[in-house]
């Protein structure tokens, strides 16, 4: 607002308040003048514009005595020439003055009311404000509007809430989706190497495409609405199944604006998380599994116990190439045999450190990958324990606390486990490169995850069963478990699940064992016929 201080400021206790445009004093309002035309007869001169009276030399010399009338005339239009005044009244009275200067109009003159300038955006709108002192040498006092004074001391209370929630920060005005995210995932986001890839994934193809122009705070802000037209979005396009991850990085982004005081709500949070596309995992039967278990023992393969340990383990993938020797417990005197599950081989990507990537997607470096880039490096959190072995490949712990656990080994394990550690110490002897891990390749280096996928589907390919990733077999041990009447927590404990739905998620609805279960629990309720009681088929 231009001017002076308005003269109807007042405080309500929240904080000052006034009214924008007043009648007595406030920003420029919309008046009313009186316009002349000249005519000829009853008609007017083509092409001869209105005149305001004010500035029309001719009509002042011409006829005083008009000129004199229509001065008369405007000491009645001025009282309610503001435009908010919408009282029966005022409109009375402007109506009257317009009729007047209808009859007066002559075969000289013909005369109209007119606005001397367009309408004030304001429209009278009351004003909020609460002062939170100076901030980088500038007065910082936030503002709310409203129509009336009351709703503006309403929202002066949500206002001096939200500075109370945030430490005196207020929202962050023009910040969109495709702004805060990229520096969140840059600089906040906390997620792990092995979790960073598929966030960056789903941040470029779903979030930023489709967000991306939405702001955070203010009209047309992020809305559950959006989301949820998102999540069908991805579904129609069949990625169903991201989109649990893709609520949860939205949630957890959002989260952080919130905690930094650049939003005020968290709308992912306050929704549910939308269904994924994964059902019951199934696993492969036990005939199969048992018909690899034969082929594995006749192929003297080096890594033999590589795969046996797979199928009598259920550890995954990264836990079982990232064994090490000393972790592997035989003969103790309390627990037995066992594996010490503590830490899983991963291989990590290496991010551009080149600089920022453009609009078109290239980096400064022309490479694509940022393992190609010539200042390549590795982000890993300060707080994620890890160990580097070589290149990309580190040691990291499990991915929850749970994991971390004990696995026993079975009898039918250990020979071929004992071959493979006095393999090692021959071996080591020809290692160029040495990590004391169990499962290696012949020089000593760790195997790569791809590597040892494709060694793996050689082998089902040799045993003649169809050809599964190694995670199935781990669902093919959580379904044995289960199937077995092994209790819920025990499969938790092996498998090294955080969350026993996870667990759930092998049981498969198996007709025979239904059956049999069922007609056990029903047995002392049948009728007995020959000393037995009838099951039925």
């Amino acid at each position: 607002m231009a001017g002076r201080k308005p003269r109807n400021r007042r405080h309500r206790g929240e904080g000052a308040i006034f009214q924008r445009c007043d009648a007595q004093y406030g920003c420029p309002a919309t008046q009313w003048r009186i316009e002349a035309r000249k005519r000829r007869g009853t008609r007017a001169v083509a092409g001869e514009p209105f005149y305001r009276w004010s500035d029309a030399d001719g009509l002042r010399t011409e006829s005083p005595g008009r000129y004199a009338a229509l001065k008369d005339l405007l000491s009645r239009l001025r009282p309610v020439a503001d435009p908010r005044d919408g009282t029966a009244a005022a409109r009375a009275e402007l109506g009257a003055i317009g009729a007047e200067l209808a009859d007066r109009a002559d075969d000289q003159f013909e005369y109209r009311l007119a606005k001397a300038r367009p309408p004030h955006k304001c429209r009278g709108m009351w004003i909020g404000q609460v002062d939170l002192g100076w901030v980088n040498s500038k007065r910082h006092r936030p503002a709310v509007s409203a129509r009336t004074a009351d709703q503006v001391v309403e929202k002066i209370k949500e206002l001096k809430k939200t500075i109370a929630e945030t430490g005196g920060q207020l929202p962050e005005k023009g910040l969109t989706v495709a702004k805060w995210f990229p520096h969140w995932f840059d600089n906040i986001c906390k997620a792990g190497p092995t979790t960073r890839p598929s966030y960056r994934g789903i941040l470029n193809k779903w979030i930023i495409p489709y967000l991306g122009p939405r702001p955070l705070e203010g009209p047309g802000r992020l809305a559950p609405e959006h989301l949820r037209a998102l999540y069908t979005t991805m579904a129609e396009l069949g990625s169903k199944g991201a989109r649990p991850q893709c609520h949860a990085i939205v949630r957890k982004g959002l989260e952080d604006a919130k905690r930094e005081g650049k939003i005020t709500r968290n709308v992912a949070k306050d929704m549910g998380t939308p269904a994924g596309g994964g059902g019951k995992r199934e696993g492969m039967p036990s005939e199969l599994a048992r018909q690899i278990l034969s082929t594995n023992a006749a192929s003297g393969d080096r890594l033999r116990s590589r795969w046996d340990a797979l199928l009598m383990s259920g550890m995954r993938q990264g836990e079982c190439i990232g064994m090490e020797l000393d972790r592997v417990v035989l003969d103790d005197p309390v627990n037995g045999d066992y594996f010490n599950v503590s830490w899983q081989l991963k291989q990590l990507q290496w991010e551009h450190g080149c600089g920022t990537q453009a609009a078109d997607k290239r980096w400064p470096c022309g490479k694509v990958r940022g393992g190609n880039c010539p200042e390549r490096w590795m982000r890993i959190p300060d707080a994620y324990e890890h160990r580097h072995l070589e290149g990309s490949m580190y040691l990291i712990r499990p991915k929850s606390e749970e994991s971390w656990r004990q696995v026993p080994i079975l009898s039918y394990l250990r020979p071929s486990l004992e071959a493979r550690i006095e393999a090692v110490k021959e071996e080591r002897e020809r290692y160029t490169a040495s990590y004391g891990l169990l499962w290696c390749q012949p020089g000593g280096r760790p195997l790569v995850a791809k590597e040892d996928l494709k060694a793996w589907k050689a082998l089902c390919r040799l045993a003649e069963v169809p050809e599964v990733d190694e995670h199935t077999v781990r669902h093919t041990v959580g379904r044995l478990l289960l199937e077995a009447g092994v209790d819920i927590k025990v499969v938790e404990a092996i498998l090294g699940h955080a969350d026993a739905k996870t667990s759930r998620g092998y049981q498969i609805a198996d007709l025979r064992l239904a059956r049999e279960a069922l007609g056990k629990a029903m047995e002392p309720v049948l009728p007995v016929s020959g000393g037995k009681a009838v099951l039925g088929r």
